[in-house]
Order: C-alpha cells, then sequence, then structure tokens
C-alpha cells in the first residue's frame, strides 16, 4: 500500500509539473500575440472579392456537422467593407470575381447600390466572369455585373440571359372554402 501511494504522489507530481509547463507556455504566447503589431498598410490598396454560392445573412449556430472557425463574412459585412473603402483615399479600386451564387434579387440590388457609391467616390471597378449562366439564368450575376465600371468575360465564356420571372400562386379554392372573396380592380 505504501509503494502504492509512492506511485500516486509521483504520478501527479508529474502531471502537475506538466501541467504548470503548458500554463506557462500558454501565458507566454498570449502575451506574445499582445505584442505582434500589423504591418503598415501601403499608401494605395485594390480590394478584391469573389462572390461565389451564397453569402449568408447571419451565421449559422456551430452543429456536429459545421467545423467551429469556418465562417465566411456575412453579407453585411461586405457592404460595411464597401461603405468604409469608399471613404478610404487608401483604397484606389474594387476587383470581383463573380461565379455561379445563389444571391436573392434583394442581395443583388443592395450589393450594386454599395459598388454605385464606391463608383460615386472615384473608384475603379472591375468584375472578371468565366461565363454568365454557363447552364442556367446569368440573369443575376449579370445583373451584378453591370454595376462595375468594367466587365471582363473569358473569351470562351458565354452570356445565357434569359430575363426575370415570376410567379403568384393563386389560391381560389381556398379562398373559396374560407369565404374569402377576391376583388381586383
Amino acid at each position: 500500500m505504501k509503494t502504492f501511494f509512492k506511485f500516486l504522489r509521483g504520478f501527479l507530481m508529474v502531471w502537475g509539473i506538466l501541467f504548470i509547463l503548458a500554463a506557462g507556455v500558454v501565458a507566454f504566447s498570449v502575451y506574445n500575440l499582445t505584442q505582434v503589431q500589423a504591418p503598415p498598410l501601403p499608401d494605395q490598396m485594390f480590394l478584391t472579392a469573389t462572390i461565389e454560392q451564397d453569402i449568408p445573412e447571419v451565421f449559422a449556430a456551430p452543429g456536429l456537422t459545421t467545423p467551429f472557425l469556418s465562417r465566411t463574412a456575412r453579407f453585411h459585412d461586405l457592404i460595411q467593407t464597401l461603405k468604409m473603402a469608399e471613404g478610404d483615399p487608401k483604397v484606389t479600386g474594387l476587383a470581383v470575381r463573380i461565379r455561379p451564387n445563389s444571391l436573392s434579387v434583394a442581395q443583388i440590388q443592395e450589393l450594386r447600390q454599395a459598388i454605385a457609391r464606391f463608383r460615386a467616390a472615384g473608384k475603379q471597378t472591375y468584375a472578371f466572369a468565366n461565363a454568365f449562366g454557363d447552364f442556367s439564368n446569368g440573369m443575376g450575376a449579370y445583373y451584378l455585373a453591370s454595376a462595375f465600371e468594367n466587365i471582363w468575360l473569358q473569351p470562351v465564356g458565354n452570356v445565357s440571359i434569359t430575363g426575370l420571372s415570376g410567379q403568384l400562386p393563386f389560391f381560389k379554392e381556398a379562398m373559396d372554402t374560407i369565404g374569402v372573396t377576391a376583388q381586383m380592380s
């Protein structure tokens, strides 16, 4: 029994020393990280971005299937960055690569307004794309690109613009069932 307590004391002492060393390394690392300064920004900068898939309005709560640190920028962050850059004399322009995306019409319109304000501040704007609608309607992507001063398309890229459409379902039978009558004039 005496040897067991001797072994337990030695085991706990080794783990205690390892814990103290680890805490010291963490404290030293945190101290060094607070001392790191960002390099100075250049006198002229050109913003770049890639718009693909969708840009979330809010961050989803992390779950088991989503990695904790894999977050992209929110749509609001993109608009705010353009707003800050339009008044920054160091920012000279914006180049955006537009890939197939699923932005809503409202998001495209808001982004177009932000780009228009950016252009009105005297900044250069470039949109790059491989194609506008390879196998689908490229109307949304082209509508977004039309806000830019320059649109560059790959020589073999196609433009598939079929126009906008909308559908409004009308539930006449359901309305009749509950006694609602539509009045259109």
